[in-house]
């Protein structure tokens, strides 16, 4: 089965219809990918991986998900305490990954959690990069400015392991991204609805990556446009684990939300220290002249594009930015944005 389509329907960007009658694979072939940006994402992702292995440790935070790993490996299921129902962990699916990588391997799941961390967040920079780059093929020279940055923040190198989900939400961000950026009208209903169903995964990374879902899911069907029917699919797609999830968390636990949720009253708002945590991160290393240069060649690149779709000019313009806020108590968090 696939998805309804038109005649005229190509790859296109997120958001922008389809203007060619050449099928998908001969759009491809006239795109080639060029050497340099096949080393703007091999070199900043190797560069990445070794500050990070460098940086390897485990924080007290990382520790907290060792024990209901272990309780899960003893047969007294996912609990802090022996006989206490308390979910202790975030990252829900951290904790099954960690659980299943230790009963796989027989490994010290502290030894996995480290070296997981550092292959996941490799692994979502490279899948963010590249698709960047596969979306904006053809373009010219592409700039990847936000992982230049990435590259002079120590505290990102160490939250690329620390023993939290950090590594696990950057991989899915980057495979979220990949994904999104192969959707296009015409493609198989399987390949849309296995699409979906990783962006469904966000709540299950880390409860705020729910906003994150929710982006994704909406571009999602922006560029698909589907009918009633398949709405309803992509979003059936999405929210079946983690529902199916809820409902255990609701039945086993009592509670709707994980327990650090209303220890660390997540519903409430502090903007007083999240402005600290964006003082810490971008005073330090002197970011701050970053944004307004990075800001202002995101608006000469818009006022390009549409100047090029007003004159039917060929040719697109693109900066692809990659970003992370690393703190206490937070987990590196990627943004991968295009310009099309």
């Amino acid at each position: 089965m696939r998805t309804p389509a038109g005649p005229a329907a190509v790859p296109s960007l997120p958001g922008q219809r389809a203007s060619s009658a050449r099928p998908p694979a001969a759009v491809e072939r006239l795109r080639p990918v060029h050497w340099w940006h096949a080393a703007l994402v091999a070199v900043p992702t190797a560069a990445l991986f070794v500050l990070g292995y460098r940086r390897r440790w485990i924080c007290d935070d990382g520790l907290i998900y060792l024990r209901p790993v272990r309780q899960i490996l003893a047969g007294n299921g996912p609990v802090f305490n022996v006989g206490e129902r308390a979910e202790s962990s975030t990252g829900t699916l951290w904790q099954w990954l960690l659980a299943l990588g230790t009963w796989v391997t027989s490994e010290d799941p502290a030894f996995l959690a480290v070296g997981l961390g550092l292959l996941l967040s490799t692994a979502g920079f490279a899948l963010a990069l590249t698709a960047t780059f596969r979306l904006h093929r053809g373009a010219g020279l592409l700039l990847p400015a936000g992982v230049f940055v990435l590259l002079a923040v120590p505290p990102f190198w160490s939250y690329m392991t620390s023993g939290l989900e950090s590594g696990l939400g950057a991989c899915w961000t980057g495979l979220s991204w990949w994904l999104l950026t192969g959707t296009r009208r015409g493609q198989e209903t399987r390949v849309t609805r296995a699409a979906a169903f990783v962006f469904g995964l966000g709540p299950l990374v880390r409860p705020d990556l729910a906003v994150v879902t929710a982006c994704f899911l909406a571009a999602q069907w922006w560029v698909l446009r589907p009918s009633r029917r398949g709405t309803a699919a992509m979003l059936a797609s999405a929210v079946a684990l983690p529902l199916a999830y809820e409902v255990f968390r609701a039945g086993y636990y009592g509670i709707l939300v994980p327990l650090p949720a209303i220890a660390k009253e997540a519903g409430a708002s502090d903007w007083g220290r999240g402005a600290g945590y964006v003082q810490e991160t971008l005073g330090p290393y002197w970011l701050w002249p970053v944004v307004p240069v990075l800001a202002a060649l995101a608006v000469l690149l818009v006022r390009r594009v549409r100047r090029e779709r007003r004159d039917r000019a060929p040719g697109r313009a693109s900066l692809a930015v990659a970003g992370s806020d690393s703190s206490k108590n937070t987990s590196g968090k990627i943004s991968a944005a295009a310009l099309p």
